[in-house]
């Protein structure tokens, strides 16, 4: 039986693509070419899905189908789930991409920032939006520099953020 221990999150479907069972998934791309199958959350339990087929969408996205899931209905159903792979392989991954880290807690030093809901990848600067406790958007740039340190396992990204950056808009 696989546990949650012996894996890491990787990304997620986003949604499908076409009509034979193929989904987009959004994360990590870097460590799925080492991979043969993907682990996905199935009420509770851990279940492998090998692949059949992959390819590269851009930097953060890649389509995907899986053995026994071969219908747009059949993929459908597993829309919005998180993709899983085994934890070696994040030790290999040379670099993370920034999608991986939607869902951490963000600390800015000791201080509760809030939560990663999305990356905004839109322009050449990568932002977090970050949803604070009071239910406002922060926008931090996503800059390595600023990291200290990654808890992967409690999904939690510590930065150490520039005096006045998140009360530039106050």
């Amino acid at each position: 039986m696989i546990t949650e221990q012996e894996l890491f999150l990787a990304g997620k479907i986003t949604r499908t693509h076409g009509v034979s069972g193929e989904w987009v998934c959004v994360g990590n791309t870097d460590v799925l070419d080492d991979c043969e199958y993907i682990v996905l959350n199935m009420d509770g339990l851990y279940v492998p899905f090998f692949i059949t087929s992959r390819r590269y969408q851009n930097d953060t996205a890649w389509l995907m189908q899986v053995e026994g899931i071969d219908t747009e209905s059949k993929a459908k159903a597993l829309v919005g789930k998180e993709v899983y792979l085994p934890l070696h392989l994040q030790e290999e991954a040379e670099q993370v991409s920034y999608q991986y880290f939607i869902g951490f807690d963000v600390y800015d030093q000791d201080l509760l920032v809030g939560k990663i809901d999305a990356v905004n990848d839109q322009t050449d600067n990568v932002l977090f939006c970050v949803v604070t406790n009071n239910d406002d958007v922060v926008m931090i740039p996503a800059v390595e520099d600023f990291m200290i340190d990654i808890d992967h396992k409690n999904k939690v990204l510590y930065l150490d953020l520039p005096e006045g950056l998140l009360t530039i808009n106050d």
